[in-house]
């Protein structure tokens, strides 16, 4: 789970900032795996591919409204919601959320990396991930496939 601080202006010019949360279950990994050709690995690859740098953000922004969601007080649950992530798409927060994404290839390589699990989590750098997209090698940068 990523706990996140996101600082923005609101409409009327104040600086406020909002604590968003964001977690893949391992049973959204599998959906994600089952729902997609080529499972996750085939998703990512296929942003990655795309020459069309709106559908890379696209991708992005899905992963980050896919994770979205409203942690409970006592921490056994995380609510999610299409009204959830609706309120979520139309803040400033997920805004400046997706600049930051935009700005710092880093942000979204660390966003995707603290949102899976923790023993399913893989250790990238950067590099790990050029050299992904150039091989077309995914298998170091995503978490292992659900065992059976």
């Amino acid at each position: 789970m990523l706990k996140k601080n996101i600082s923005y202006e609101d409409l009327d010019g104040n600086k406020v900032t909002d604590t968003c949360y964001f977690n893949l279950s391992k049973t959204e990994i599998i959906t994600l795996q089952a729902t997609n050709v080529g499972g996750l690995e085939g998703l990512m690859q296929r942003t990655l591919d795309s020459r069309n740098e709106g559908q890379a953000f696209i991708g992005l922004k899905d992963l980050v409204l896919i994770s979205y969601g409203e942690r409970s007080d006592d921490g056994k649950r995380f609510y999610k919601s299409d009204e959830i992530k609706r309120n979520f798409e139309q803040s400033l927060a997920f805004d400046a959320l997706i600049v930051e994404f935009l700005t710092d290839e880093n942000a979204g390589i660390d966003f995707f990396k603290a949102v899976v699990p923790k023993d399913w989590a893989v250790n990238v750098s950067i590099e790990d991930i050029r050299e992904a997209t150039t091989t077309g090698d995914l298998t170091k940068v995503l978490p292992p496939p659900p065992k059976e």
